[in-house]
């Protein structure tokens, strides 16, 4: 599964997009947004729209994906590492 990220920043208010591969030919995607207020929140918000991802791969492919390659333009390197 393939897992991408990008943010946008709204007011006071940053906006996070993820889209996700759910299929073993890459051709069919899940996709969500979420908004948080602070960089604090920001990974938890990665992990929650990952898990939700995972979600949807797992009621498509009733399996969960063996391995997830994650693409952000704007990912700490602590928060790499916490991701990881």
């Amino acid at each position: 599964m393939m897992v991408a990220f990008d943010n946008a920043k709204v007011g006071r208010k940053t906006n996070m997009a993820m889209c996700a591969t759910v299929n073993s030919t890459f051709s069919s995607i899940f996709s969500r947004t979420e908004s948080y207020e602070n960089n604090d929140s920001k990974f938890n918000v990665m992990m929650n729209l990952t898990l939700k991802a995972v979600d949807a791969y797992f009621v498509r492919n009733k399996e969960v994906p063996s391995e997830v390659i994650i693409f952000h333009s704007s990912t700490s390197n602590d928060q790499i590492v916490m991701f990881q």
